[in-house]
């Protein structure tokens, strides 16, 4: 009976169950050497190569470029001999939730399990992004009694939101309000809380609400992101 070995998606990040494939080095049939690159993985915050821990064909790879694959499933088998067919997949059932999740939506377990005990809308998640539970709290505060009033009216001119509430942000806010010409309204950021206050103004939530924010008049914004170890933030 020829030797293979499971090659399994690994967890990079804690916080994120998924990760992005972003380069597939390998094919069906192929032959790889012992600690030949497979393939890269991405995250929100690591990158890593996932390399063969055995010489041997790749067997059973269905992953294309792009696609989202969890920690723990299987990404291929390797197999001494090229014409191994692997067992037949198990069928596991995926975890009840009434309506199910709509299609696309990202989100991790805890997440999950968060909107689930507050008994959220999950049509009311965007889709795209990797829901988390900060995600999730800002929701639930948006949507209870405790949520900022946002901006809503007609186009101000002088209307002006600050997005980041950091050293830099508390900068600019000086100089604003020192220019006297524009009218800070409040903050976006997506590391503090929403309703949290810096100098006065109150952060409405994470940079996701810039769209809603434009479609109630609001135009200015200044980007405050100071020091960060992804410029996609900028």
């Amino acid at each position: 009976m020829p030797e293979t070995f499971e090659v399994l998606v690994p967890l990079l990040n804690p916080n994120e169950p998924e990760a992005r494939l972003s380069e597939l080095l390998v094919a069906n049939g192929q032959q790889v050497k012992q600690g030949g690159i497979l393939c890269t993985l991405e995250t929100t915050k690591s990158t890593a190569e996932l390399s063969a821990q055995k010489e041997g064909y790749v067997i059973g790879l269905q992953a294309t470029i792009g696609d989202m694959l969890r920690a723990g499933n299987r990404l291929c088998w390797l197999a001494d001999e090229a014409d191994w067919q692997p067992p037949e997949p198990e069928q596991i059932s995926a975890p009840s939730i009434e309506g199910g999740l709509p299609k696309g939506l990202r989100i991790t377990e805890p997440a999950l399990t968060l909107a689930q005990q507050a008994d959220l809308d999950f049509s009311s998640l965007p889709i795209g992004p990797l829901i988390t539970k900060k995600i999730i709290r800002e929701v639930m505060i948006r949507e209870s009694d405790m949520a900022p009033k946002l901006p809503d009216g007609p186009f101000n001119p002088q209307a002006m939101i600050i997005y980041g509430g950091g050293g830099h942000g508390k900068s600019l806010i000086d100089l604003v309000h020192a220019l006297g010409t524009f009218q800070l309204v409040g903050l976006i950021d997506d590391g503090l809380e929403v309703g949290t206050e810096v100098m006065d103004l109150t952060v409405f939530g994470s940079g996701r609400l810039l769209s809603t924010l434009a479609e109630r008049g609001l135009r200015l914004a200044v980007n405050a992101v100071g020091g960060v170890g992804d410029i996609g933030s900028r």
